[in-house]
């Protein structure tokens, strides 16, 4: 354990961890969770992938790979800092947010080198090594860190959807400094929230189909899938706007209230593509990996749909997907292309059980792969608004030049 004081320049380049976040996690049993459809008692369906409708049982010859076990490989990296440093970071930031009134939208350049900077000074060079490994998209698409303690002041929850993002810079700083550490960029869309950097994930409207909801549950889905993935594709170009601005490689929380009515943490729930795909027929896959699909855009998203695209991109040994389920979301363009989707829609309902259980409490940070990753949340009770559920979301690009900009001087993390 690496235990720290201002006194103490050298630190150890072992790990910072005191614990693996799959060893601390909360049991699912105490978070606000539904379970999956289908799910046998014990949730691992007796460890095989579930047959296809109308299968008389595994192996039929219609189901190659139903007779093989899905045995997930750890897809979470997880840290979790000991006190000493998880504290003497904090101090770094504090000071950093009080010597400056930093706005997101026009600072996160300075925001993130000067958080980078803190975490690389006080972080174990093996914990900064792994973070940064993350960045490069070959390690496992999940990373979550713990040890830091919640905000010394959190204000009301903002259902209105905004507040002064002066008051909660120091979770911002957080989040954009392990951005820094992994080599991305912080990017905001025109399109969705306003253009702001951080969006307020919070109970704000009912009935809503998005981050703002909370009665009805968010069904898995990757964020913003109306573009191309960046570094996996071409980009793609409408007759009319011109190139389309990729989809978000990374979305990245950090936790500042995250219980329900009845003071249970509200679960994200974390799918890796792998399992998924792994349960379909070849013949399901390649016509996924055809442009015969179309994508409705979002509730939060005011943009147009993108028609004419795979589901299904092959980058090296990975393989990328666009996501979105629940309702017409997304649509096939011939017969074979309907077909896939309802198997793909199959294959996501049937590996449920196998998704990473996250509560984001206060001060944790969570980071995924929005291309290799989809993601849930349950409906739930918020309680009293102003004690609401609160996590503040930031999302990320390999590179910004890779967007379209509405005005690239003085909103330089805004793509359109």
């Amino acid at each position: 354990m690496n235990t720290q004081g201002d006194s103490a320049p050298d630190r150890n380049p072992g790990t910072n961890t005191v614990g693996h976040l799959d060893e601390a996690k909360t049991e699912p049993s105490t978070l606000n969770l539904k379970p999956a459809t289908g799910q046998k008692p014990g949730g691992q369906n007796g460890g095989q992938p579930t047959p296809r409708p109308g299968c008389p049982a595994s192996g039929c010859g219609r189901c190659p790979r139903a007779a093989e076990p899905v045995i997930p490989q750890r897809q979470r990296l997880g840290l979790v800092l000991n006190p000493e440093t998880a504290a003497l970071i904090q101090a770094g930031l504090e000071g950093i947010a009080a010597a400056y009134r930093f706005i997101p939208e026009r600072d996160a350049r300075e925001m993130k080198i000067r958080s980078g900077d803190v975490l690389r000074r006080d972080l174990p060079d093996l914990d900064v090594k792994m973070i940064t490994n993350f960045g490069t998209g070959e390690a496992e698409p999940i990373l979550t860190v713990a040890g830091f303690r919640a905000l010394r002041y959190t204000p009301p929850t903002p259902v209105s959807g905004h507040g002064d993002d002066c008051l909660v810079a120091v979770a911002d700083l957080l989040l954009l400094g392990i951005y820094d550490l992994m080599g991305v960029e912080p990017v905001a869309y025109s399109f969705e929230n306003y253009g702001r950097l951080f969006r307020n994930v919070v109970p704000a409207a009912a009935g809503q189909l998005s981050s703002h909801g909370y009665d009805r549950e968010l069904p898995f889905h990757i964020d913003n899938p109306c573009g191309w993935l960046e570094g996996a594709e071409p980009a793609i170009v409408d007759g009319v706007t011109g190139k389309l601005s990729p989809v978000p490689h990374y979305l990245g929380f950090v936790g500042l209230r995250n219980q329900d009515a009845m003071g249970r943490p509200v679960a994200t729930e974390d799918l890796p593509f792998v399992p998924v795909l792994a349960q379909l027929e070849e013949d399901v896959r390649k016509t996924l990996e055809q442009p015969e699909f179309r994508i409705e855009p979002p509730a939060s998203n005011d943009t147009c749909a993108l028609v004419g695209v795979p589901l299904v991109v092959r980058k090296g040994r990975q393989t990328l997907v666009r996501y979105s389920g629940g309702g017409d979301a997304v649509s096939g363009l011939t017969n074979k292309a309907r077909a896939a989707l309802v198997r793909l829609n199959e294959a996501v309902e049937a590996s449920a059980h196998l998704a990473e259980v996250v509560a984001v409490e206060p001060g944790m940070i969570h980071v995924f792969d929005n291309y290799r990753v989809a993601h849930r949340r349950p409906s739930f009770d918020p309680g009293e608004l102003k004690t609401a559920r609160w996590l503040r979301r930031c999302y990320a690009a390999t590179a910004l030049a890779h967007g379209r900009f509405l005005d690239r001087v003085h909103r330089p993390n805004e793509w359109t």
